[in-house]
């Protein structure tokens, strides 16, 4: 309970998280826990040095860098390197901005365009806005609100102890297994067959990226990134464990999905305002269809020049397009 405490500190205004801290610690005393290096840790580091202000996510939309991290992920992934050269540095860049640009004027027009919001993390913004409530009213103290908010965190701090209880110690014996192996390997390799020497015409350079560039030509080695890293893990490699953790999580998704409220909507709807216009260029009429997705969503233009082909309503990619006559 204590460690749920203190993942639910940083929901406090900063004046208080003082005071939240002083409740986390009687409530160990009074339960015999010895958790002494711990709240020292958190007391020099991170209300001495970091300071309550600066991780205190009270009153904030978004309390995490989930956003941040997506974003830089994402541009990662279209760099395909770490240090691109400036031409390509921009040329991403542009097409970033033109993405960008599209989904802005995809949004003004109440199109959706991100998945929607898991009802566990809707439920857990609920049950903080409504203890934030009741502390700001004063039906509540400091530590009744870290007990209420301190549910919120409960499934990431499980799944992490999960992870260092059951899965990392595993991994330390294999990689120490196969460290071993590799040793032996090596001597006898060494011993008995003799190494071939290769001579490259142009030597190659590693500079700490994710492409290989020449002496001459500097020449860049594309990723193909279009797969899904699911499709190359085979169950059966799995550690058992973790198979049980996916399984537990798929159950749990199915149970979301199953819950999600239904709600009873005309069966003509009236067509929202220029919603036969154009998603990308906003000034001709929709003509064509993609396929496979279906969606009728681009005129003649932009269904040629689009690039990359990716739907601008799922966006999904789409390999040919069909005209619709109306």
């Amino acid at each position: 309970m204590c460690v749920k405490m203190f993942a639910a500190l940083a929901l406090l205004p900063a004046n208080l998280i003082e005071e939240g801290y002083q409740c986390i610690r009687q409530h160990a005393r009074n339960n015999n826990l010895q958790l002494t290096p711990f709240f020292n840790y958190f007391n020099s580091f991170w209300l001495r040095i970091v300071g309550p202000e600066t991780f205190s996510v009270h009153g904030i939309a978004r309390r995490t860098n989930n956003n941040v991290e997506n974003f830089h992920g994402r541009l990662k992934e279209k760099f395909q390197t770490s240090h691109p050269n400036l031409w390509t540095f921009l040329k991403h860049l542009n097409e970033l901005s033109l993405k960008n640009h599209i989904t802005i004027a995809q949004l003004s027009q109440g199109q959706k365009v991100s998945r929607p919001v898991k009802i566990k993390y809707i439920a857990n913004s609920e049950r903080i806005k409504i203890a934030t409530a009741q502390l700001n009213l004063g039906t509540i103290n400091v530590s009744d609100f870290l007990i209420q908010c301190s549910y919120t965190a409960e499934t990431y701090i499980r799944e992490e102890l999960n992870w260092y209880t059951l899965v990392e110690p595993n991994l330390i014996v294999d990689n120490d297994d196969l460290t071993q192996s590799d040793g032996d390997d090596s001597v006898s390799v060494a011993e008995d067959i003799p190494h071939p020497v290769v001579n490259f015409a142009h030597p190659t350079q590693y500079d700490g990226d994710d492409s290989v560039s020449g002496t001459e030509d500097n020449n860049q080695v594309a990723v193909d990134s279009d797969g899904n890293e699911d499709d190359f893990i085979l169950e059966e490699e799995l550690d058992p464990d973790m198979v049980n953790m996916m399984e537990i999580d798929n159950r749990r998704r199915e149970v979301e999905l199953q819950n999600i409220p239904f709600v009873q909507v005309p069966i003509n709807l009236p067509l929202p305002p220029n919603s036969n216009i154009c998603v990308v260029c906003k000034d001709l009429e929709r003509t064509h269809a993609l396929i496979p997705c279906g969606h009728k969503a681009l005129c003649g233009n932009c269904a040629e020049l689009l690039h990359p082909k990716r739907c601008p309503l799922c966006k999904a990619n789409f390999s040919s397009t069909l005209r619709i006559w109306s």
